[in-house]
C-alpha cells in the first residue's frame, strides 16, 4: 500500500503494532510501518524504500487512527460536581433567569476552551465536535466564543466541527419543582449568531475549522427555532447535533407543550431529514426487544441514518447505559462516540462502555472492544462524511496516535487494542498527529502552555463552583450542593512539647 505524493517532508513510523485499514475494516499488523508525506498517508505495511526525512521509533507501541469525539467536552467540568450529589432539583432560579450573566469574561472563557482543547489533544483526539455547559454562561454560547475556539483549534492543531450553542429556554427550579423558563427572543438571537458563525467558519477556509449547528437540548428549543435550524442546515450543507432522547422528562415536556414525542418533533421540524446527530439516544427503549426495534421511533431514525453519539462515561456516572450498544448496531442504528465528561478520554470511555454492557447484558461476550473502536474512528468519520479520516490507509489524512504499551504498569500484552483499553487509558498516548502535524508529544501539547493553563483552570473552576449558589433556586451554598467525599477541615495546630 504505497502512494507517491511528490517532494513534501516524509515521516516513517516503525511500530510494534499498527491498526491498519484493509479497505473494509481495521486489521492489526505486527512490526509494521506507517509513512506520511505532508498531510497524507502514503504507505502502510512493510518494505518502504522511498526517502525519509524523519524516523519515529515506536517499538513496543501501538499506532492507530486518531480518535474522533463527536460530543467532546470543551469545559473545565462535567460530572466532577453534579454526578456525586444527591441534590436533584438544582437549576437556575426564575429570578436569576431574568438577569443571568456570564460567570467568566470573554478572555476567561477562551482560557476554559483552550484548557479543554489541549486536554483533547493530550488524550489522542484528532477531530472533535464540542459540548460545554451553559450553566456558567449568561444564556448560551456566542459567535465571539467560537472565534476564540477557531483560533485555538488552529493554533493547537486539532480539527473542529464548531458552532455556538443556542436555546429558547432554560430549566429553572421553583419551590423544588423544575420547569422551563422561556425567552424566545434569546433563542432567535442565538440562532442568528450561530448562522453568522457558519459564514465566518467558511471564510477561514481550513480543514481544521468546519461550521456546524449545535443547538442545546430539545426541550429548551421552540419548534420555530428547530425548523429554522433544519432549514439552515439543509441550505448550507452543514451538520446539526441536538441532544435528545436522553431523559423521560424531555418527552413529557414536549408532549405537554406541543403534543409531540421527541422523534415526532424531529420529523415535524425537518431535523430528521437534515444531517442530524443525536447524543445519548438512551430513551429508545430496550433494543434487545424486537418489538421496540420495529417501533416507529427506531425505524424512522434508522431510515434517516441518524448517528447516535454514545457517551459511555457520562451515562455510567449518572447510573445508566444503553441496552445495548450492540443491540443498537444490530437494529441498524449508526453508533459513534463522545466523551461529554472530564476527562475527555475516549479510551477510558470505551473501557467503561464495555464493562457496563457486560453488566447490563449479563454476558462476557457483550461490549465488543472492536465495535467501540470503530465507533471512535472509521464509523465516526463516515458519520462526518469523511472517508479520509478514522483509518490508516494510503490517501487518508495523517491523523493518528501512538500509545505506549511498554510501561510496567500496563502489564502483559494480550491483544494490543484490548490491552490499551482494559489496562490503560488516554494517558498512555505519547504522540498525537493531525494532518501530518505532531500536536502532542510525550504529554506536552505543543501549541499550549500546560502548566499555566492548569493554574488558570483551577482558579476558574473554584470560582465557577461558588457561583452555583448565586443561581440556585433555593440559595444553597456550594458545599451543600456539592459536598466533598469527607468533611474538609483545617489541619490541626501541632501541640507544644
Amino acid at each position: 500500500m504505497t502512494r507517491d505524493d511528490g517532494a513534501q517532508r516524509t515521516t516513517r513510523i516503525t511500530a510494534g503494532h499498527v491498526l491498519a485499514w484493509d479497505g473494509t475494516d481495521h486489521v492489526l499488523l505486527r512490526d509494521a510501518e506507517v509513512v506520511y508525506r505532508g498531510t497524507r498517508i502514503v504507505h502502510v505495511g512493510t518494505g518502504w524504500d522511498g526517502p525519509v526525512d524523519e524516523e519515529i521509533d515506536a517499538s513496543g507501541q501501538l499506532v492507530m487512527p486518531g480518535l474522533i469525539d463527536l460530543d467532546a467536552l470543551t469545559d473545565i467540568d462535567h460530572c466532577l460536581l453534579d454526578s456525586w450529589s444527591d441534590v436533584e432539583d438544582y437549576a437556575w432560579s426564575p429570578e436569576y433567569a431574568t438577569r443571568s450573566e456570564h460567570v467568566f469574561d470573554q478572555a476567561e472563557r477562551a482560557v476554559v476552551r483552550e484548557y479543554a482543547i489541549a486536554q483533547l489533544a493530550r488524550h489522542g483526539v484528532t477531530t472533535y465536535m464540542p459540548i460545554a455547559s451553559e450553566v456558567h454562561s449568561a444564556w448560551a454560547e456566542t459567535a465571539a466564543d467560537f472565534r476564540d475556539v477557531a483560533e485555538i483549534t488552529q493554533r493547537i492543531g486539532l480539527r473542529g466541527y464548531l458552532g455556538p450553542s443556542y436555546r429558547s429556554g432554560v430549566t429553572v427550579s421553583e419551590g423544588g419543582e423544575l420547569r422551563i423558563h422561556w425567552d424566545e427572543r434569546r433563542g432567535e438571537e442565538g440562532f442568528a449568531d450561530a448562522v453568522a458563525f457558519l459564514e465566518e467558519a467558511a471564510r477561514i477556509d481550513s480543514d481544521l475549522v468546519h461550521g456546524v449547528l449545535l443547538p442545546c437540548r430539545i426541550e429548551t428549543l421552540t419548534l420555530e427555532v428547530m425548523a429554522a435550524t433544519a432549514a439552515a442546515a439543509s441550505e448550507r450543507g452543514v451538520m446539526v447535533r441536538l441532544h435528545c432522547l436522553q431523559s423521560p422528562r424531555e418527552d413529557g415536556l414536549l408532549r405537554e407543550r406541543y403534543g409531540l414525542g421527541v422523534v415526532d418533533a424531529l420529523e415535524r421540524t425537518g431535523l430528521l431529514a437534515a444531517s442530524l446527530l443525536i447524543p445519548h439516544g438512551s430513551q429508545l427503549g430496550d433494543l434487545r426487544d424486537p418489538a421496540v426495534v420495529a417501533g416507529p421511533d427506531v425505524q424512522r431514525l434508522v431510515a434517516a441514518e441518524v448517528p447516535i453519539i454514545h457517551c459511555p462515561l457520562t451515562s455510567a456516572r449518572y447510573g445508566g447505559g444503553l441496552r445495548s450498544f450492540e443491540a443498537y448496531r444490530a437494529a441498524g442504528l449508526r453508533m459513534v462516540l463522545g466523551t461529554d465528561s472530564f476527562p475527555p478520554d475516549l479510551l477510558r470511555g470505551i473501557d467503561v462502555g464495555v464493562q457496563v454492557a457486560k453488566i447490563l447484558e449479563g454476558s462476557l461476550a457483550a461490549g465488543r472492544v472492536e465495535s467501540y473502536v470503530r465507533a471512535a474512528t472509521s464509523d465516526a468519520a463516515d458519520a462526518l462524511g469523511r472517508p479520509d479520516l478514522g483509518r490508516l490507509a494510503v490517501g487518508a489524512s495523517a491523523d493518528l496516535l501512538i500509545a505506549d504499551l511498554t510501561d510496567f504498569a500496563t502489564g502483559v500484552i494480550e491483544d494490543p487494542l484490548r490491552t490499551l483499553v482494559v489496562n490503560g487509558s488516554g494517558r498512555d498516548v505519547v504522540r498525537t498527529v493531525v494532518a501530518g502535524r505532531t500536536v502532542m508529544l510525550d504529554g506536552d501539547v505543543l501549541g499550549a502552555d500546560l502548566p499555566e493553563l492548569a493554574r488558570r483552570a483551577q482558579e476558574l473552576f473554584d470560582r465557577m463552583r461558588l457561583a452555583y449558589s448565586v443561581r440556585d433556586g433555593r440559595g444553597r451554598p456550594a458545599d451543600d450542593l456539592f459536598p466533598g467525599s469527607f468533611p474538609a477541615r483545617p489541619a490541626p495546630v501541632p501541640a507544644l512539647v
